[in-house]
Parts: C-alpha cells; sequence; structure tokens
C-alpha cells in the first residue's frame, strides 16, 4: 500500500525553503523524511532531507510500508515523546515510535509535572497504553524517563565581554524567562545501541574562562580583538580583569598537540560555537558506528535552549553529511549546581538506559564535559573523591552494572579542562574545548580493535563497584528567580546570549 505524503515548503532544506524551488529540483528525487502522523490520521512530512544532489532525476522511489502499530515494550509500559500538549483545551498527545499519536488527557500526568506550568513537548516518557469508551488509544500513568522533580536551576549560560570604547560602564543583561519546547528529536528505535556519547557545549564545543562569581566568558572573537587593543593601550577601567585574562589566554600556546595559540579555537562571526571543535565531534560520532546513542548533557537541553540546541544539530548534519538529531537528553527537570551534580545526573541516565534496555550486553561510553570548568580535585560524590579521569570512569561503569551486573561496560572521560599560568605569571581555570588530544584519546577508545586489545589486558580484573542500586529520589522544587535587568544600554546588547557585559 502506498500513501502519499503532505509537505510543507518550510520543511525543504533551507538552500530550497528560502525561496521558489523549481520543479525540476524537487519533483522524483530521493529524499529522507521524518513521519508526522497529524490528530486527522493523515501523514506529514518533515526535515526533508535529499538523498542525491543534483542532476538527472533518480528511480521513483519505494513505495511506502503501511503504518506499523506500535512496538510493544518488555511490561505493560511504552515509550514515546510528548508531541503536543494544550493545558487550556485539556488533552495532548504523545508521539510513539512507528505508530500513530496517542491521545492523553492532563489526569495522566504526575502532578509535579502538570504544575511545573513548563512546555512538555520533547519530554521523552512512559506511559501505559488504554482505550477510551469510544475503543480510541488513549495513554494514561504518564511516567517522564529520568524526571527527578523540580524545575531546572540550571548553570549559568556563558557570557560575552561585549566592547564598545565608547562606554565606560558594566552591562549585566538577562533575558525574559520565556521557555521554549525543545526541538523534536529523531525517531525513537529499538535497535541495539552499544555506544553512548554524552556530550556537554560550553568549554567543549567553545572555549571558557571562569570570571570570579561571574558566569563564564566566552572566548569569542570580537571580545579578544577589542582586549588585545585595549591591552596594548594600558587599559585600566572596571574590566581590567577581562582584558587581562582574553588577551593573555589568546596568546597562550594551547598544547594538547593543537599546535597554536587559543586564538585558533575561538568562535566567529557572533557565533556560540568553535567550529573546529563541532567538526571533530561530528568526526567522534561517525567513528563510534550506528549503534551510536548522542546524548546533550550540556544545559543547552533546557527548553529555553531550544534555538541553540537546533543550531549544534544542523552544525553538525553539515559535518556528517547527513541529517542529525540527539537521540535523547538527560534528565529536563535535574537540578545541576555542581561537577558533582553533572556526574551524577549522566550516572542516573545510565542506570535507567540499562534498566529498560536489557537487551544490550556490552556498552562503550563516552563523556564529553568540563564539569562547569572544574578540576577534578577530589570533590565528592556519593562520599567517593574524584580525583582523576579514571574515578569518574569507574562511577559510569558502577551505575551501568547497578541495574545491569552482567553488562561488559567501559568508559572514557574526556575533561575539557586545564589550569592556564600564562607567561606574564596570570592564572586561569578554562574550559579548553574538545582537543586534538582528547579527540585522538576518545577515537582510539572507540578503536575496536584497541578494545578488544584492552579488554584481553584488563580481564579478570574486577571494577570496584561502590555505589548501590539506583534509588528514585525526587529533588524538591526550586525556585527559579526571574530575570532581572542591573543595567540597560539597549542600543549595545547583541541579543544572542543569557547574559551580556559590556564596557
Amino acid at each position: 500500500m502506498q500513501e502519499d505524503a503532505f509537505y510543507l515548503r518550510s520543511e525543504l532544506p533551507p538552500e530550497l525553503a528560502g525561496g521558489e524551488p523549481r520543479r525540476e529540483q524537487v519533483v522524483d528525487k530521493r529524499v529522507e523524511f521524518e513521519v508526522r502522523v497529524m490528530p486527522d490520521g493523515k501523514v506529514r512530512a518533515e526535515r526533508i532531507v535529499f538523498l542525491r544532489g543534483p542532476g538527472p532525476p533518480g528511480p521513483p522511489p519505494a513505495p511506502m510500508a503501511p503504518m506499523a502499530p506500535m512496538a510493544p515494550l518488555p511490561g505493560p509500559f511504552r515509550e514515546g515523546r510528548i508531541r503536543n500538549f494544550y493545558p487550556s483545551k485539556g488533552y495532548g498527545f504523545i508521539e510513539v515510535p512507528m505508530g500513530p499519536d496517542v491521545f492523553f488527557l492532563p489526569s495522566a500526568l504526575p502532578k509535579d509535572l502538570l504544575d511545573s506550568r513548563q512546555p512538555l513537548e520533547g519530554l521523552e516518557i512512559s506511559f501505559e497504553p488504554s482505550t477510551s469508551e469510544e475503543g480510541k488509544p488513549r495513554a494514561r500513568n504518564i511516567r517522564p524517563i529520568g524526571h527527578r522533580g523540580g524545575p531546572p536551576n540550571q548553570r549559568p549560560g556563558y557570557h560575552f565581554f561585549y566592547s564598545n570604547p565608547a562606554l565606560s560602564q558594566c552591562l549585566h543583561w538577562k533575558f525574559g524567562s520565556k521557555f521554549m519546547a525543545p526541538a523534536p528529536t529523531s525517531p525513537i528505535t529499538r535497535a541495539s545501541v552499544d555506544t553512548i556519547i554524552f556530550v556537554d557545549v560550553d568549554g567543549v564545543l567553545n572555549v571558557g574562562i571562569q570570571d570570579d562569581d561571574k558566569p563564564p566568558l566566552l572566548f569569542r572573537d570580537e571580545d579578544v580583538y577589542t582586549a588585545l587593543r585595549l591591552a596594548k593601550k594600558g587599559y585600566n577601567g572596571p574590566e581590567a580583569s577581562c582584558v587581562e585574562k582574553l588577551s593573555a589566554l589568546a596568546e597562550h600556546q594551547v598544547g594538547f598537540k593543537e599546535n597554536g595559540t587559543y586564538d585558533k579555537l575561538m568562535t566567529r562571526s557572533g557565533a556560540e560555537l568553535t567550529d573546529l571543535l563541532v567538526q571533530r565531534l561530528a568526526k567522534l560520532i561517525a567513528l563510534a558506528g550506528p549503534n551510536t546513542k548522542v546524548v546533550l548533557s550540556s544545559s543547552w537541553r533546557r527548553p529555553h535552549h531550544r534555538t541553540r540546541r537546533r543550531q549544534l544539530e544542523e552544525s553538525l548534519a553539515q559535518h556528517l553529511g547527513k541529517s542529525f538529531r540527539f537521540h535523547s537528553v538527560t534528565a529536563l527537570y535535574r537540578e545541576e549546581k555542581t561537577a558533582a551534580d553533572r556526574l551524577e545526573t549522566v550516572g542516573d541516565y545510565l542506570a535507567e538506559f540499562c534498566h529498560r534496555r536489557d537487551d544490550v550486553t556490552s556498552l562503550r561510553v563516552v563523556m564529553l564535559e568540563d564539569f562547569f570548568i572544574t578540576p577534578l580535585d577530589g570533590w565528592k560524590l556519593k562520599g567517593r573523591a574524584i580525583k582523576n579521569p579514571s574515578d569518574a570512569e569507574r562511577y559510569l561503569d558502577s551505575r551501568a552494572r547497578s541495574m545491569s551486573p552482567a553488562l561488559s561496560v567501559q568508559s572514557k572521560l574526556c575533561h575539557c579542562y586545564d589550569h592556564v599560568k600564562t607567561s606574564s605569571g596570570l592564572r586561569m581555570q578554562v574550559g579548553t574545548g574538545f582537543t586534538q588530544q582528547l579527540f585522538e584519546e576518545a577515537s582510539a577508545f572507540l578503536d575496536r580493535e584497541k578494545q578488544e586489545e584492552s579488554a584481553e589486558t584488563n580481564q579478570g580484573e574486577q571494577e570496584q563497584n561502590f555505589l548501590p542500586s539506583l534509588v528514585q529520589r525526587v529533588v524538591p522544587e526550586a525556585k527559579v528567580e526571574e530575570p532581572s535587568i542591573m543595567q540597560i544600554i539597549s542600543a549595545f546588547v547583541p541579543p544572542v546570549s543569557s547574559m551580556v557585559r559590556a564596557f
């Protein structure tokens, strides 16, 4: 049975969506797209990607298979993502793998989630399938996957040293607290996954500098160039500390096999990501192979960072040469203030993943993380000191095995951090980004032959398991402060960050 799928021009690739495409550019082209079943039962194509470039039309597309019913998960519960929820109308729909959307009422949601007043679109959930009196599918007993309660108390975003010589005041700006839904992710599949890559963004796909009690400084080109000019002039104003840090780091050798100074890792042209570092992540994802789950563990997973997340996905897609969406995110509503919080959040995700996926017998875990530009200096997690990457890796291994004792698991932490001492004696804590050395280490870890050699070498060794099995916890609801404006100089505010500093 063949069924046509409706699409909007906005779902075409950017080079076609912005104008009026010619017939020969779109007709008889082989494409890849995401299927969305509308509430009226009609099929709609979204996020269309052409599988072959311009040229003569290819063979006609294969007939579209009929919609398959939802694949049952072990036990009475099934998994999906909330596609839409309309509180004012009193209903919503759940997207499920290879099946029609499932209707639900607000009464199916847990009270803390219903009362959070935050958008639920894109949230991964499990639910108990049932039917209405009319015999139509309906969801009840919805349970967020990885949910720990409470609204996000996130790490402050990187701020910009946004300079204008005509100004002599310091500006702090926080945008309004309007939350947006996370971008839709790839359709859920039940294929075996033997590699999970956890991706932080700030300090990993860009470079950041700790700035005392303020959010970290984003290492971007326009700020660095301004700082270098002011440093040469002997600037000694209120932003002298920022000028000194930015100018000194720009001329400091990166090390870690980078063969250059830190200015090669600046973000450029208003971007918040360093393209070279994103390219390395794309290479790592490709190296990991098809059975890989890429999980966003950064604060960029939060609903109000939806635009940033989509920009990152589009950048990765360009380097991969194919469409890309993060497979999942760590718990949206988990409170994170410290390095230990972040590591525990990732551990919780691993434990729950292994609990739900008992078909996985061998697992590799890669974690790219700067831990809020924090050194591994013995901070405690569940009474255990984390003094080096091996301590964090053993923690991740034990969390995975806590739910699947027979699981073969190996973890690799790429800690994107350095304590820099410049030639002038200035000391800085730096989120170095995903350096060439860390990329090579992660690549070697994912090389299957080297993994087998490592497994033979370590055969018979007992990994220390220092954590008990996962216990469900609820974090008390935390207050989210309303954003405020300390000073406004609107003519000089670039609308790109959660916090901007100018002088």
